[in-house]
């Protein structure tokens, strides 16, 4: 932060690079994916959680970093365990009580077009499980995350159909 990286042509002043050195296309350690979620909110803190995160190859003509790497990268990086290997374990008290306090949040400031943030890379990244595509988890409420919570409420059947994701769609969504 404060430096001026040189990864992508009219990007630079625009962005944060994080680099990995290692080969992308091969599912990255336990250890590996910590070290790069640590970074990517660390970053997101200190810009206040409005980062996009994105893949070399969406700024660049290139296929940096990766398949298996973009792909984890553009689904919200969540841990995925190596052949072999174990994921962390969940506290799911903890768990809960994360996503009761984004539901407490959204009764008073919902996720809308536009928004950014955690909260919306959750959101993205819950809705392919239930059918439905928002686009990639980047963190950003646009056109496809608004289509996609549209769709689901309407499928609901008792939620508004506005696009919006106010407390009783994320309870919906996460606590029904």
């Amino acid at each position: 932060m404060g430096a001026v990286g040189g990864a992508t042509k009219n990007w630079n002043f625009k962005t944060e690079a994080v680099s990995y050195v290692g080969d992308g296309s091969e599912p990255l350690t336990l250890a590996a994916q910590e070290g790069v979620r640590s970074v990517i909110e660390h970053l997101q803190l200190h810009y206040g959680g409005g980062l996009w995160v994105k893949g070399h190859r969406d700024l660049a003509a290139t296929s940096c970093p990766g398949t298996w790497l973009y792909d984890w990268l553009s689904t919200g990086a969540h841990h995925v365990a190596p052949a072999g290997g174990h994921t962390p374990t969940v506290d799911w008290d903890a768990l809960i009580a994360y996503f009761r306090a984004i539901s407490s949040m959204l009764a008073v400031s919902p996720l809308k077009r536009g928004s950014r943030g955690q909260g919306v890379r959750i959101l993205q990244g819950a809705w392919p499980g239930f059918g439905f595509n928002p686009g990639p988890a980047d963190g950003i409420f646009g056109w496809r995350t608004k289509r996609a919570v549209k769709d689901f409420q309407r499928n609901r059947g008792f939620l508004k159909v506005n696009g919006v994701v106010n407390k009783k769609t994320w309870d919906a969504l996460f606590f029904m």
